[in-house]
């Protein structure tokens, strides 16, 4: 009986170990889009937070990279931006067109972005073109991007934070950020977890000495 006790709370402090671990360093994940067409990864933002409202300025920026993270100024390409309210027909005129423009966005400099004002809340589908300005730079693209847009307050949308990391230049990905708050399950099972090993250890501590005062 005393041996599967040990066992058992050997186990549970073991657990509630990793769980202080993972608490201590949650998951964390970008929420920029990005998207590999040929030679150049594109990473699309919409502030803020890609949560527009509608009625409400809004910016949106596109991060143009190369294989090894080299990035791509709007001085070196010729790009659009056109916006239409889903759902449209292939090749239906576009609700919004937007100028191209160089923006600075968060760490990044003279990168292709654009001010826009949705006019009602929906969702839009937003279609952006590139082709370089210097033949062979790279190969000319499109891309679609999908923002849901919610309804409207009046308040003034303040820009991104800055990053702390570059986007990954892979397969298109999305996903909200993910962190471990104060009296969350996670944090409130570690602490249970926690102080039942404490109290395990105490116990251990007081068979032993049992034990020893009985040899």
């Amino acid at each position: 009986m005393e041996k599967l006790l040990r066992q058992t709370l050997s186990r549970l402090y073991l657990l509630s170990l990793s769980m202080g671990i993972v608490s201590a360093f949650p998951i964390t994940a970008s929420s920029h889009t990005t998207k590999v067409i040929g030679d150049i990864a594109v990473t699309v933002h919409v502030e803020p937070e890609h949560q527009p409202a509608a009625g409400e300025p809004t910016r949106v920026w596109f991060l143009l990279t190369r294989q090894g993270g080299e990035v791509v100024p709007l001085s070196s390409a010729n790009c659009t931006l056109e916006v239409r309210k889903q759902p449209y027909q292939p090749g239906s005129s576009p609700l919004l067109a937007p100028e191209v423009v160089p923006i600075d966005a968060e760490r990044y400099q003279s990168i292709p972005g654009a001010n826009l004002t949705f006019p009602e809340p929906g969702t839009y589908g937003l279609t952006f073109g590139c082709a370089p300005k210097t033949d062979g730079d790279f190969g000319a693209f499109s891309i679609d991007h999908e923002a849901i847009v919610k309804g409207g307050t009046g308040a003034a949308i303040a820009p991104s934070p800055a990053a702390t990391e570059s986007p990954v230049i892979e397969a298109a990905s999305s996903a909200p950020a993910s962190s471990t708050q104060e009296g969350s399950p996670a944090s409130s099972l570690g602490y249970a977890l926690g102080t039942a090993a404490i109290a395990g250890l105490g116990l251990i501590g007081l068979l032993a000495a049992k034990k020893n005062g009985k040899s």
